[in-house]
């Protein structure tokens, strides 16, 4: 009888190990939040509760081809990551207009694109929003913005 249950526990464990690691596995893939546009990370995306956003944009230097966000709280716990692809977005400089502390206005630096748009970030809304630079006769890319009149730039 003792090898019956002997024989039947190996069995058992020789299945259900390879479902616990497998598992193991996909949990450790899906650790990350997909987001395609930083235009979709939005407070309906976020539902976390964390305090700060730690933002390292997307930067093909390095070979990161994806913008990673980390969701942290006050101790420095990480609560959520996501992994953000827009191919618009990528090495930032954030300013904050000091009578508007509510909203970062993010340009680009460093990269050869001459792109003529840059990015707000709302704050309590935890948005972002591409802001096109149309009323030039000509390209001529946006790169350490400053805001401190009623006009960008």
């Amino acid at each position: 009888m003792n090898k019956k249950i002997l024989l039947f526990l190996l069995i058992f464990l020789i299945l259900i190990v390879p479902i616990i690691v497998y598992s193991a596995k996909g949990h450790n893939q899906s650790e990350f939040v997909r987001v395609d546009g930083i235009e979709n990370f939005s407070s309906e995306t976020v539902q976390g509760t964390g305090d700060y956003f730690l933002i390292y944009p997307r930067d093909l230097r390095v070979s990161q081809d994806f913008t990673l966000v980390k969701e942290v709280e006050k101790s420095g716990k990480v609560i959520r990551k996501y992994k953000i692809f827009d191919e618009e977005l990528s090495r930032m400089l954030p300013h904050q207009k000091p009578n508007n502390m509510n909203q970062l206005y993010i340009s680009f630096f460093g990269d050869t694109a001459i792109d003529n748009y840059y990015f707000t970030y709302d704050i309590p809304k935890k948005s972002f929003e591409k802001v096109n630079v149309d009323y030039f006769n000509f390209d001529v890319g946006i790169d350490h913005l400053m805001h401190y009149g009623n006009d960008i730039i």
